[in-house]
């Protein structure tokens, strides 16, 4: 795979300042295209990427690239220990807190922070879908196992007992 100058020049900027260049998440951005793109795909953002491997291509979970909002971070953190390295050859570096490039502080340790936003509108999130054979009465079903109850979407059919039935429409007669 061949990754243009600008995306070397981003590598190579990683933890020379404290101050991460705002280049650095494009040209991120680029380089994740680079590994998920296939011949056939001519996407240049994570956004239009994602969305064709997921459409057009059936992708699903891990086979997708990362969000926007997980590359950020993570680029972030990446960043951080470039930093760190690039510093311990100074004498008395002066090391900016963890805090400040996605970390953060639960029971007085550092935890990474995975997204900063959703991955997903939260409509699209509660869309799930199953293939269950059995019913849907186990945890094995997706739909279950989320508390969620089987839709139209779903493939288990007649069987599923994972559903709401209709409730009558009461009429108000004494009008």
């Amino acid at each position: 795979m061949q990754a243009d100058e600008e995306i070397l020049k981003a590598f190579t900027a990683c933890g020379l300042t404290q101050e991460l260049p705002t280049c650095i998440f494009d040209q991120m951005g680029r380089y994740l295209c680079l590994l998920y793109k296939t011949s056939d795909i001519s996407e240049n953002s994570v956004g239009e990427l994602r969305w064709v491997l997921f459409a057009q291509k059936g992708k699903e979970g891990q086979q997708l690239p990362p969000t926007r909002g997980t590359l950020v971070p993570h680029t972030l953190r990446a960043y951080y220990m470039a930093l760190l390295w690039k510093l311990s050859k100074a004498p008395c570096p002066k090391i900016p807190s963890p805090t400040d490039y996605c970390w953060e502080t639960v029971e007085g340790q550092f935890k990474p922070d995975f997204c900063v936003n959703a991955p997903a509108p939260e409509a699209l999130l509660e869309l799930r879908k199953c293939n269950c054979k059995t019913g849907c009465k186990r945890q094995s079903c997706g739909c279950n196992k989320n508390q969620l109850v089987c839709t139209d979407l779903c493939g288990c059919g007649e069987i599923c007992e994972n559903i709401i039935l209709d409730k009558p429409v009461e009429i108000d007669e004494t009008e």
